[in-house]
């Protein structure tokens, strides 16, 4: 079942986590869930190089506790934390002896180290020798031993290997991670439909020319992918992915570090007969063919190690394939690297003081035109990733002012609009962008901009903003109709929450259409749609959306339909209804257990808010708590269930400093994180800790400036000093609003102010028709006063 399915109850119950776009994948939601908290741990140790950096740290980053953290690393890498930080750590230290001529101790305190003596130990320990001899080694010419692959010069080229899949077996050459991979007649193929990969078992050329066939056995929407990846990490997290899907009008896509291109309806793969495919990569460009035809070409300005970079791998999903004639082509080796490489390690390692010396020691008056650029451009980049942007500005434009190479010139105004990002200068940056968007070749490089900036806007909740950015992306791919219904369908979702609901269901509309650009989108458009008419209380249109969805005939969305047949009731406030249909998912969709967790957490949260707490904590325990916490997200470290259950049971000083840890923790959510401060400063007033309260309020204020965060930090001023609040005219989604306005009806309920606690709840019972919790809870508020 695709993992796009696994975020179904998330969305239903709105508890799906904030951030990017979540790609499609298949795993087990606890592995998922703890290979990318690892991820983001050894990301940020790699991050830190030449930094000293503590547990306490990487589990702050991360938002979970230290033992937690310490569990899920043994879990995960079957070592502890501390030594996969030394392996990170000698990973850079190899890096700097390999491609620099930094002397050892500046290595060891470059590489994270606390001396040079301890970096010796640790280095002689990991690889047997010291590092002075370790570089050596490099250093000297060595005779090739027997058997092995003598290194070819750049310039010429050798089949290195080659597969034909004659024998009935599948060989050594080839490692399945995924799915069932058989051989015979000529073909490795899979078989299941489900989901496959499979990768070569050798490492690649330093460059190299890959060619192959491939067919597709059914007529039927796919996800083709092939990696360039590093063997120590998830297939997941490659270098460079290409991908290719079905229906055809989405479009393909290259992903090369933080680059991302897009292809047009080109990029498909018709099932039936066989097509060729090419991958090549040679020094910093990656080029990829198909049929003969050039989809992608790419170059990558600070190309990686090529240990990140070194595999290869192919997956499939929702589709088989077979594949034939494997011939691997080594392009050579550039004995002698070009000197600007050594600036791009150091560059990737983090230094980027040393390695803005390097490239400004390499101009000379000499240099070819487009060597000087690339210099001057590298500059330019090291002074954005240092933070500073007055500098980097300057640079940049005085580059604009020289190059009559419209390669750099481009490269040279994405990084510009980036600094606008930075800046959030909101309307120069949107100005910038439509000027930019006008050159169809910068598109790739603009896209994923705009995308990120909107992303942080809803994280810090600027939503009216966020809706801008998915508006400005319509217009600017216009000519894309695929990437427009992505982008539509993001915008509805805000549109969704913010309560624009005319113009939600107008933008669903266009995407239920047949023939749209694909059956999946049609699928999420009526359930979203069936939001939208909850919203508006226009129930049989709700029924009628959902029904839509089950027409369409994809099993796989059932569950999602009777989920939202189960939201109509709530809705009816028809509570027992909707708890029987909620737990009928269990029943009538056994295999689908992706939502059993879910549906019974909602369930019991209906129960609970009802007042029948023995019910509602059976139906909790019967949800795997390990299973649920990988669900959901796990928002205060003991789930949204246990949140509302404290609620009930008016455990407020205990609720608080769970909330207030989490909110102290990864500061990349903004809002979340300022929602939480705030929540806990008002749970800590309800136990009776006033003056704890409002030095939260006041950090809150400090922390959550009006520039980085809406709302929030002025909203902790307004309670520390106990003014007036205008709550009502809030620009935030429905849900955040209605539990505000019942976090705060209590506030000024303890505060002795009845009126004012009774109209607050009020507001959150209007402002949620779904009714979640904080509307149920004020529903049973306003029938007892």
């Amino acid at each position: 079942m695709p993992f796009r399915s696994l975020l179904m109850p998330l969305r239903l119950f709105g508890l799906q986590p904030a951030g990017r776009m979540i790609e499609s994948r298949t795993m087990n939601p606890i592995v998922h869930r703890y290979g990318e908290i690892v991820r983001k741990a050894l990301e940020f140790m790699r991050s830190r190089h030449g930094t000293k950096t503590s547990v306490k740290e990487i589990a702050a980053f991360v938002s979970v506790s230290q033992p937690h953290l310490r569990r899920i690393f043994r879990t995960v890498t079957g070592k502890a934390i501390l030594p996969n930080l030394h392996d990170v750590q000698m990973e850079h230290a190899r890096t700097l002896l390999r491609q620099t001529a930094m002397n050892i101790g500046e290595i060891a305190f470059a590489a994270g180290f606390e001396d040079p003596s301890s970096f010796a130990r640790l280095f002689r320990r990991s690889e047997g020798t010291s590092p002075t001899t370790f570089r050596k080694a490099l250093q000297a010419p060595t005779e090739h031993a027997a058997g092995a692959t003598p290194i070819l010069p750049a310039g010429k080229t050798r089949l290195l290997f080659s597969d034909d899949f004659s024998s009935g077996t599948l060989t050594d050459h080839w490692q399945p991670l995924l799915g069932i991979w058989t051989q015979s007649e000529g073909r490795i193929s899979t078989s299941g439909s489900g989901n496959s990969t499979l990768r070569l078992a050798s490492p690649l050329p330093e460059n190299f020319r890959m060619d192959f066939d491939i067919m597709l056995a059914h007529e039927r929407d796919y996800l083709l992918r092939l990696f360039l990846c590093d063997d120590q990490e998830p297939i997941d997290r490659p270098y460079c992915t290409v991908q290719i899907r079905k229906p055809a009008t989405l479009p393909g896509a290259l992903r090369i570090g933080t680059r991302t291109m897009v292809s047009g309806p080109q990029a498909s793969l018709p099932a039936g007969g066989w097509h060729s495919i090419r991958t090549e990569l040679n020094d910093n460009t990656v080029t990829f063919t198909m049929d003969g035809k050039r989809i992608f070409l790419v170059r990558d300005l600070f190309p990686p190690l090529y240990s990140s970079r070194s595999r290869f791998a192919i997956s499939i999903s929702s589709n088989d394939i077979s594949i034939r004639n494997f011939r691997l082509q080594d392009l050579g080796f550039m004995t002698v690297v070009p000197a600007v490489r050594q600036g791009d390690a150091l560059f990737n390692s983090g230094l980027f003081d040393q390695a803005r010396d390097f490239y400004l020691r390499r101009l000379q008056p000499d240099l070819a035109a487009d060597e000087e650029m690339e210099l001057r451009f590298k500059i330019g980049m090291c002074l954005f990733r240092k933070h500073e942007p007055d500098q980097c500005r300057k640079w940049i434009e005085s580059i604009l002012h020289r190059t009559p190479d419209p390669y750099w010139a481009r490269e040279c105004n994405i990084l510009l609009l980036r600094l606008d990002e930075q800046a959030n200068d909101f309307d120069v940056f949107v100005r910038k962008a439509k000027k930019l968007a006008r050159d169809p070749l910068i598109l790739d490089g603009i896209r994923p901009i705009i995308s990120g900036y909107k992303w942080d806007l809803l994280a810090a909740a600027f939503h009216e903003r966020a809706i801008q950015l998915d508006n400005l992306s319509i217009a600017i791919d216009k000519g894309q109709p695929a990437i427009v219904a992505r982008f539509r369908e993001q915008l509805t979702q805000t549109l969704k929450h913010m309560k624009h609901l005319a113009e939600a269901e107008r933008q669903l509309k266009l995407l239920t259409r047949p023939g749209g650009p694909s059956v999946q989108i049609r699928h999420d458009a009526f359930i979203s749609l069936s939001d939208v008419y909850i919203l508006q209380g226009k129930m049989q249109k709700a029924r009628q959306a959902i029904e839509s969805v089950r027409r369409l005939g994809e099993t796989g969305y059932l569950p999602w339909c009777t989920s939202q047949q189960a939201a109509c009731l709530l809705s009816e406030r028809r509570y027992g209804e909707a708890v029987d249909r909620f737990l009928s998912i269990r029943k009538d969709f056994p295999k689908a257990t992706n939502w059993h967790p879910g549906a019974d957490m909602q369930a019991a949260t209906i129960l609970c808010c009802l007042g029948k707490t023995k019910a509602a904590d059976r139906l909790a325990k019967r949800a795997d708590d390990t299973s649920l916490e990988a669900l959901l997200g796990n928002e205060y470290q003991f789930g949204r269930y246990q949140f509302l259950r404290f609620m009930v049971a008016r455990r407020y000083k205990d609720l608080a400093k769970a909330i207030l840890e989490h909110a102290r923790s990864d500061a990349r959510l903004l809002a979340i994180r300022a929602k939480d401060a705030v929540t806990a400063g008002i749970l800590l007033e309800l136990s009776g800790s006033r003056d704890e309260a409002v030095k939260i309020w006041e950090e809150t204020q400090r922390r959550f400036t009006p520039d980085r965060c809406y709302f929030w930090g002025q909203f902790a001023r307004a309670l520390a000093t106990g003014k007036a609040d205008n709550l009502e005219s809030v620009q935030l989604t429905y849900q955040v609003r209605s539990g505000l306005f019942y976090l705060t009806g209590l506030l000024h309920e303890h505060r002795g102010n009845k009126a004012k606690a009774a109209q607050l709840f009020s507001l959150s019972l209007k402002e949620d028709p779904t009714m979640r919790w904080p509307a149920m809870l004020s529903e049973r508020k306003l029938a007892t006063t």
